[in-house]
């Protein structure tokens, strides 16, 4: 929250309005516990609220004005699960970037969780 930029408008209604976005983008914001330092946006919200490939690089970049160290985060944790194997079960190609990181499915332990709000 330090870092957010702190606008004043004069205008009630739109200084809410950005404060209410600056809420909902902490609210998306998951860390990848092999990487506690790494911040990455979840998509899928209320269901999934996991890391999405495209979706979580979509929302990262929009955030670059905001917080360029969501869209890193999310860079470097997608690079972490790029494709290395050609697997026609799972669709693993060498370079392909995931879809979507499944949480508690039994391919693997839970790879993401979620931070408070103001962390």
């Amino acid at each position: 929250m330090a870092r957010i930029p702190v606008l004043q408008m004069g205008n009630g209604s739109i200084e809410r309005t950005l404060q209410r976005s600056y809420d909902d983008l902490g609210a998306l914001r998951i860390e990848d516990p092999d990487h506690p330092d790494r911040v990455v946006v979840a998509a899928g919200a209320p269901w999934f609220m996991t890391l999405f490939g495209r979706d979580s690089l979509w929302a990262s970049e929009m955030a670059l004005p905001v917080d360029p160290s969501l869209a890193l985060g999310t860079l470097q944790t997608l690079a972490d699960r790029q494709g290395q194997v050609l697997d026609p079960m799972s669709e693993e190609e060498p370079g392909k970037i995931l879809h979507e990181v499944r949480l508690g499915v039994s391919s693997g332990p839970c790879c993401l969780i979620a931070i408070p709000p103001g962390r």
